[in-house]
C-alpha cells in the first residue's frame, strides 16, 4: 500500500471517531437535561399533569343517548331512511336549547355508524335534487319515547325519594346536643336504607299496576303480577323482600315492625280499591261469560294462596282478604242479575210500592236502629240526630220501588249512596252500614202479599251495603 492510501483511512478513520464522540456527547447532554427537567430542587420527582378530559368525550356521549331516545334500527328493511342533514340539525337544535356544546359531524357520523352497525348511506332523489339519507334507521314512535321518558321518570322519582330522606337525616343533625357526644356523630347510612327504599318504590308500582289492570278490566295482567309476586318469587321483589329487609336491621326493631306493617296495609289497601272498582259497576249485570270469568280468576288466587311461599303469615293473609273480597263480590253480581229479571214487571214493583207504604212505621224502625248502635239508654228522636234527611229518604223509598221495572240495581245503589251520605258526620263509616243494613233489612212483614221480592231486596241490601263496609276494615 503506497503511503497516501496510508495517510488517506487514517483520515477516514480519525473522522469516523470524532462522529462517534459527537453522538455519545449529545446523548450524554439529552439525559442530563431530562433528568434535571423531570426532578424538582429537592431531587424529588415533579408531580405530573393530568390532561383535562376533552369536551368531545360529552358531546359523544349526549350524541349517543339522543340517538337511541330517537331512532331505532330497521334491520332488514332497507325503505326506512332519515335524511342524513336533518337528523343532524335536529340532533344540533336539541344540543343548543339544553346549553350543551354538539359533536362535530363527522364524529356524529360514526357514532351513527357505530350505534346501528347495519346502517349505510344512500343518495335518494331526483338527478336534480338529491339528499343523503341513513338507510336503516327510522324515528321511533311517539309511544316508545313516552315509555322511555315514563321510566327515566320513574328513575327520577326513586333517586328523589332517597334524597328527600336523606335530606330528613341530615335537618336532625343540625339539632346538635352539647352535653351527648353521641348526637354529634353524623348517621350510618348503610346499604340496607337504600334497598329499602327502593323496594318501597317498587311495590308502590306493583299495587298501582293492579289497581290500573282492574280498571281496565285485564284479568291476566293482575294473574302474572301476582304470580310473580307470590309463588315465582322474582329477586327484585316478592311476597318475601320486606321480610328479608326485617331480618337485615336490628332484632325487635320498632322500625323494622312499622314497616312490616306498611307493606301489609298497601297491599291490603290495593285489593281494596280493585273490588271498589267492581263495585261502581254493578248497576250493569255480569253476563254468564263474565261471572265465569271472575270464577275462573277466584280460582287462580286461591290455587296461588295455596301454593305460596310467604314466609309471613299476616302478609299471606292480604292475600286470602283479597279472596273474600272477590268472592262476596260475585255473590253480589248474581243477586244483581236476579234481581233485574225478576223485577221488569212493573205491575210487580207497583204492588210492591203499596204494600211498603201502607204497612210501615220509618220513624220508630230508624230512631231504634240508631239507639242500638249508640246510646241505648237516650230516646233518640230525628231532631236530636239530625236525620230528618233520612227519613225523607225513607219515605221515598216507595218511589224506588215503583221505578225498580226501569233499571232496578241502579234506583237501588243510588238510593243506597245517597242515603249514607245523609248519615250525621259524627258516626264512622262502618257504623254508618251498619245502620243502613240494620234499617234495610227489617224491610219485610210476615204478612206481605209479596214477602218472596222483599226478601231478594233484604239479601240484596245486606250484601250490597256490607261489602261497602268491608273495605273499611284493615284484614
Amino acid at each position: 500500500m503506497s503511503e497516501a492510501a496510508k495517510e488517506g483511512s487514517v483520515e477516514k478513520i480519525a473522522t469516523y471517531s470524532t462522529r462517534t464522540d459527537k453522538r455519545k456527547r449529545k446523548r450524554a447532554s439529552l439525559s442530563s437535561e431530562y433528568e434535571a427537567a423531570s426532578a424538582g430542587t429537592d431531587g424529588k420527582p415533579m408531580p405530573v399533569s393530568i390532561p383535562a378530559v376533552s369536551s368531545a368525550v360529552s358531546s359523544a356521549q349526549v350524541a349517543r343517548e339522543w340517538l337511541l331516545d330517537n331512532f331505532a334500527e330497521c334491520e332488514g328493511c332497507e325503505d326506512s331512511s332519515v335524511p342524513r342533514q336533518q337528523v343532524y340539525a335536529s340532533y344540533t337544535s336539541f344540543c343548543v336549547s339544553h346549553n350543551t356544546p354538539p359533536a362535530a359531524c363527522r364524529i356524529f357520523g360514526k357514532i351513527v355508524r357505530k350505534l346501528f352497525p347495519h346502517v349505510f348511506i344512500r343518495r335518494l332523489g331526483s338527478r336534480a335534487v338529491s339528499i343523503y339519507h341513513y338507510c336503516g334507521i327510522t324515528h321511533r314512535s311517539p309511544s316508545e319515547r313516552k315509555r322511555i321518558e315514563m321510566l327515566d321518570l320513574q328513575r327520577e322519582r326513586a333517586i328523589l325519594a332517597y334524597a328527600d330522606s336523606l335530606e330528613g337525616i341530615m335537618q336532625e343533625q343540625k339539632q346538635i346536643h352539647s352535653h351527648s357526644p353521641s348526637h354529634i356523630l353524623p348517621p350510618l347510612i348503610t346499604d340496607s336504607d337504600i334497598m329499602t327504599e327502593y323496594t318501597l318504590w317498587l311495590h308502590s308500582s306493583h299495587c298501582e299496576l293492579i289497581v290500573h289492570s282492574m280498571r281496565v278490566e285485564k284479568l291476566t295482567a293482575i294473574l302474572d303480577e301476582l304470580e310473580h309476586f307470590w309463588v315465582s318469587g322474582r329477586t327484585n321483589l316478592n311476597c318475601n323482600s320486606f321480610y328479608t329487609l326485617n331480618t337485615l336491621n336490628i332484632p325487635n326493631n320498632p322500625a323494622a315492625n312499622a314497616l312490616s306493617s306498611t307493606f301489609i296495609r298497601a297491599e291490603t289497601r290495593a285489593y281494596q280499591d280493585a273490588v271498589a272498582l267492581l263495585h261502581s259497576r254493578l248497576i250493569y249485570p255480569l253476563s254468564a261469560q263474565g261471572l265465569d270469568t271472575f270464577i275462573d280468576f277466584i280460582k287462580c288466587l286461591k290455587l296461588m294462596h295455596r301454593n305460596s311461599n310467604c314466609l309471613d303469615d299476616n302478609m299471606r293473609g292480604s292475600l286470602g282478604y283479597f279472596i273474600h273480597l272477590m268472592t262476596g263480590y260475585i255473590e253480589l253480581a248474581k243477586r244483581t242479575g236476579i234481581m233485574n229479571d225478576v223485577f221488569s214487571d212493573s205491575s210487580l214493583t207497583s204492588a210492591m210500592a203499596t204494600t211498603w207504604s201502607n204497612s210501615y212505621s220509618l220513624n220508630s224502625l230508624l230512631c231504634g236502629q240508631l239507639c242500638d248502635l249508640q246510646a241505648p239508654t237516650v230516646q233518640c228522636t230525628p231532631s236530636d240526630c239530625n236525620n230528618a234527611f233520612i227519613i225523607a229518604y225513607l219515605y221515598s223509598f216507595s218511589g224506588v220501588l215503583s221505578s225498580l221495572h226501569e233499571s232496578p240495581t241502579s234506583c237501588l245503589v243510588a238510593f243506597i249512596d245517597t242515603l249514607l251520605d245523609s248519615l250525621p258526620e259524627s258516626l264512622t263509616t262502618p257504623l254508618k252500614c251498619s245502620v243502613v243494613s240494620q234499617t234495610l233489612a227489617n224491610l219485610t212483614f210476615d204478612d206481605d202479599a209479596y214477602l218472596q221480592y222483599f226478601t231478594l231486596l233484604k239479601i240484596w241490601f245486606n250484601e250490597y251495603v256490607g261489602m261497602i263496609a268491608l273495605r273499611y276494615f284493615d284484614a
